[in-house]
């Protein structure tokens, strides 16, 4: 990238774009929006309130941030947003009663390949965990926010997560959400499907192709709601022992 370049001059008559004196940050002409950074950011950064959307890609390779928070003005991250970042340690996202977050959904790859990844704190509003959102990082756990309805495929290949809840207002689990790699088996011991405190049920019903493959866990009960189990679903793991369906189950 173009780590030289320390920030932009912008025409203060062009009417999309606007930056801040020192800033390395194009915005949009309101300043709510990030659509590129050009320069090479360093350690902690916190990304102002009052932004509402981060641009495709715009911190994809930042190899020298090392933490990042979010604040709960953000309403729309795009495609491939924090991609690639390395050094990427920590990931806060504000929400509190007073300040929910705005954030509902976010685009694919989000943090795919932040390698060194070990903590993230996601939203409290928060729909949907999307695909390989956070594929081959460093994870060792989470905490899935309750309001999540799907899981996207790939969404933690490949991420040594050694325990996960799933909410249970989750309906799917995509292909390879969950899944360690032939190469890597995965770390995972413990998967517990919880019920969802507003109706005391399990939401899920599809389960995709390959979704807790490779990984190390010794029991599983479906939940009976489960109408759809993808092929190879559970294939590949040498430690299970004891594998069930939930009483009622239609399968």
């Amino acid at each position: 990238g173009c780590y030289s370049v320390k920030n932009f001059v912008i025409d203060p008559e062009n009417k999309n774009f606007s930056t801040q004196e020192g800033n390395p940050v194009l915005f949009n002409k309101d300043g709510t929006a990030y659509h590129y950074i050009c320069g090479l950011l360093t350690g902690d950064y916190v990304i102002p309130e009052g932004v509402t959307e981060l641009g495709a890609n715009v911190f994809e390779g930042q190899v020298a941030i090392t933490s990042l928070r979010i604040p709960y003005t953000i309403k729309k991250i795009n495609d491939n947003a924090f991609k690639g970042c390395t050094n990427l340690e920590t990931v806060v996202f504000d929400h509190s009663a007073a300040h929910p977050s705005q954030l509902a959904t976010v685009g694919k790859n989000m943090f795919q390949n932040c390698s060194s990844l070990s903590s993230v704190t996601l939203p409290g509003n928060l729909k949907s965990i999307s695909n390989y959102m956070f594929s081959n990082c460093a994870l060792t756990e989470i905490t899935i926010p309750d309001t999540v309805t799907t899981i996207g495929m790939y969404a933690f290949r490949g991420t040594p997560l050694t325990s996960v809840v799933i909410p249970g207002k989750v309906t799917k689990i995509d292909q390879y959400a969950f899944a360690g790699t032939s190469t890597d088996q995965g770390s995972l011991t413990s998967v517990t499907f919880a019920t969802d405190a507003s109706t005391g049920k399990i939401a899920l019903t599809t389960l995709g192709n390959y979704a807790f493959s490779y990984q190390s866990f010794e029991s599983l009960v479906v939940p009976k709601g489960v109408t759809s189990i993808g092929g190879n679903c559970f294939s590949y793991n040498p430690y299970l022992k004891s594998f069930s369906f939930e009483e009622g189950t239609k399968i």
